[in-house]
């Protein structure tokens, strides 16, 4: 089998780079010519920027963009599959990492292909653009580590934080403070927490000065987070913050500043 991941497609955008075109017509497509065994599957994937229908659409555009290459190199359409997900296994450091932005093509022996489907739907016109201000978010941790140095710790986590209207902003959450029975621990991705504002906010207003304080029982963070400045005086206080499963037991008190990121 030979497998290939063709990244860093613009962002939005479907059209193959010079790289992309010379891999596929070159050993890939003389390799498919030569042995006519061989099937290709070519999966489209996206990055985490934006709503999951969207980006299931661009990855599939995307993909297709490299099975037309294919056929136009030579190579009959019955030997290619296709296939599309999305954002589902963007796995790069940032919300938009080019990594995350690909087509991955492997080239199998003795794969029997499904029929390709047909070209995607033709994209609705643009609508109107999102409102930048909401009342109504979300927040979730995606990753946390902290460690201690007898009582002295040091955290660092990364957010989302979602509106309403589907605009999502990463922050990144950097303190110090205080540890009992947590030498070190690392949290994973949790569920979303709602919370609302009294003022209209943009999902950029939330960095700025945060206390965390952390108790875990091994499974999950009951964090509280306290003064999420410059918007606390509007009511961002979690008392009951869920996060994913946390390798750890302990308690801790950190404070600290959130940033956007990236």
């Amino acid at each position: 089998m030979g497998l290939a991941y063709l990244y860093n497609f613009d962002h939005d955008g479907t059209t193959l780079k010079a790289e992309h075109m010379r891999w596929v017509n070159g050993p890939a497509a003389q390799r498919m010519r030569k042995t006519r065994e061989l099937r290709v599957q070519v999966t489209g994937l996206a990055s985490r920027v934006g709503r999951d229908a969207p980006n299931e659409r661009l990855s599939l555009q995307r993909a297709q963009r490299v099975v037309d290459f294919f056929v136009r190199a030579g190579v009959p359409q019955s030997r290619i599959a296709v296939n599309a997900w999305g954002e589902r296994y963007a796995f790069g450091l940032s919300e938009d990492d080019d990594f995350d932005r690909g087509v991955l093509v492997a080239l199998r022996s003795g794969y029997v292909a499904p029929p390709p489907p047909p070209p995607p739907r033709r994209l609705p016109s643009p609508s109107l653009p999102r409102p930048t201000q909401a009342t109504h978010f979300r927040m979730r941790m995606t990753f946390a580590a902290d460690a201690s140095h007898g009582p002295v710790a040091g955290m660092y986590a990364n957010f989302e934080i979602e509106d309403e209207h589907g605009n999502r902003q990463g922050y990144r959450f950097i303190g110090t403070g205080l540890s009992i029975g947590l030498p070190a621990s690392v949290t994973f991705t949790g569920p979303w927490n709602a919370f609302t504002t009294r003022r209209p906010h943009t999902v950029r207003d939330f960095a700025g000065e945060a206390e965390i304080n952390g108790l875990t029982d091994g499974k999950h963070l009951n964090w509280t987070l306290v003064a999420l400045r410059p918007v606390a005086a509007h009511g961002v206080v979690f008392w009951s913050f869920q996060t994913g499963t946390s390798v750890s037991f302990g308690l801790s008190v950190m404070r600290g500043r959130f940033f956007i990121f990236p």
